[in-house]
């Protein structure tokens, strides 16, 4: 389950301490289900999300929920503690579609 505010009830919790942040005044709202080890997520500016899942999957979660296959992702290495992790945006992403990918290359036999 990935809800809107779950990571923004987070990383205020994070940044200000559970104890200024009132649990009671957040409503969840599960935008998408079913991803496969949701690890990182960057909010497009149209109210949409890209999501990125370890095994080597980008989901484009439109604001209504629908759920799409990004394509052009690159080969990751998704064993151990290896995988897709962070997407971000570029900072001037509406203009250029330019997103950046931390994420494990290589192969059982890769050196460590």
């Amino acid at each position: 389950m990935f809800s809107r505010l779950s990571f923004k009830a987070l990383l205020v919790s994070a940044l200000f301490g559970a104890s200024s942040l009132s649990l009671a005044a957040l409503q969840m709202e599960t935008i998408a289900e079913g991803l496969d080890t949701p690890w990182s997520v960057a909010e497009l500016p149209d109210g949409g999300f890209l999501v990125t899942e370890r095994p080597g999957s980008i989901k484009r979660v439109a604001p209504s929920g629908e759920m799409t296959a990004v394509t052009g992702v690159p080969e990751v290495f998704a064993k151990r503690q290896g995988g897709l992790f962070d997407v971000v945006l570029h900072p001037n992403f509406a203009a250029n579609n330019t997103v950046f990918l931390a994420y494990a290359a290589g192969s059982e036999d890769s050196l460590f």
